[in-house]
């Protein structure tokens, strides 16, 4: 069965070694190894358990309109370092869309905004 994106692979090594298999993770674009095993039962274990960890989203959960906003905005300013007016600008545009903060994200489209 197939892995969900962002999950991470398991890999064998090639020659003769004494942990033979990788748990390997793409961050910044690049493959980094999290760990070497004698088994691959032992890696999708580990694989399990480094992602049970990690993932910030908890399955079934449906993340809403302005957690997303909360989550987003903190890492934009960080990364692009907008002017204040800019980000006043994101403050209010998100003041003006007061009836989709509770909405889960699955549930929006154009038409339901275009309808408020």
């Amino acid at each position: 069965m197939r892995k969900p994106n962002g999950y991470g692979s398991i890999k064998k090594l090639s020659g003769n070694r004494r942990r033979p298999f990788v748990f390997v993770i793409t961050k910044d674009g690049k493959q980094k190894a999290m760990g070497y095993f004698c088994s691959q039962v032992k890696a999708e274990i580990y694989a399990a358990d480094f992602n049970k960890k990690n993932n910030k989203i908890l399955h079934g959960h449906e993340i809403i309109f302005s957690e997303l906003f909360y989550r987003w905005l903190p890492f934009y300013i960080d990364k692009h370092q907008p002017s204040k007016s800019t980000i006043n600008s994101y403050h209010n545009s998100y003041k003006h869309c007061l009836s989709l903060h509770e909405m889960p994200l699955k549930k929006l489209s154009i038409t339901t905004y275009r309808t408020l």
